[in-house]
C-alpha cells in the first residue's frame, strides 16, 4: 500500500512538473522570427512546422499568391481575425506575426506572413512553439487560409 501511495505521488508530481515545463516553454517568444534578408526563419527537424520557404518536402507548403489583391496583409489579418483565440503580435507594411492558440490547453502557434511584393506572394511560415508533433493543424491552418484567400479574390 505504502509503494502504491508513493508511486502515485511520483506520478502526480511528474505530471505536474511537466505541465509546469510547457507551460513556461508555451510563453517564451521564439528570439527567430521575423525577416532576415526576405527570409523567414527555417523550420527546425521537428514535424510541428510548415514554411513555404522550406525546402524540406515535409515542411514546405506554397506561398500564398495575392496577385491583383489590393493590400493582401490586410485580408489576411481579416482572414485570421475570425480564428477563435488568435492575437496580432506585429504588423507592418510587409510583416504579421500571428499567434493561434489551441482550444484545450492553449499552446501556442507562431504563424508569419512576409509579403514578397515583387513576386506577388505572401511567404509563409507556422510552427507550434512547444512539443514535437501538432498532428498537421499547422498545414491545415494554412491551407484553410489559402482557400479563404482565394475565394474572396
Amino acid at each position: 500500500m505504502i509503494f502504491a501511495k508513493l508511486l502515485f505521488t511520483i506520478l502526480i508530481v511528474s505530471i505536474v512538473a511537466i505541465a509546469v515545463m510547457f507551460w513556461i516553454d508555451n510563453k517564451r517568444v521564439p528570439t527567430t522570427l521575423g525577416v532576415k534578408e526576405g527570409k523567414l526563419s527555417p523550420c527546425s527537424s521537428k514535424p510541428n512546422c510548415v514554411s513555404s520557404q522550406s525546402d524540406n518536402s515535409d515542411h514546405h507548403t506554397e506561398p500564398l499568391n495575392v496577385k491583383g489583391i489590393n493590400r493582401p496583409l490586410e485580408k489576411i489579418k481579416s482572414i485570421v481575425l475570425t480564428i477563435p483565440k488568435t492575437s496580432i503580435v506585429t504588423e507592418n507594411n510587409q510583416y504579421l506575426h500571428v499567434i493561434f492558440r489551441s482550444k484545450l490547453f492553449s499552446f501556442i502557434d507562431d504563424t508569419e506572413f512576409y509579403y514578397d511584393k515583387d513576386r506577388e506572394v505572401i511567404q509563409i511560415r507556422s510552427a507550434a512553439r512547444v512539443g514535437y508533433s501538432d498532428l498537421g493543424v499547422n498545414r491545415k491552418r494554412v491551407e484553410w487560409i489559402r482557400s479563404q484567400l482565394s475565394k474572396d479574390s
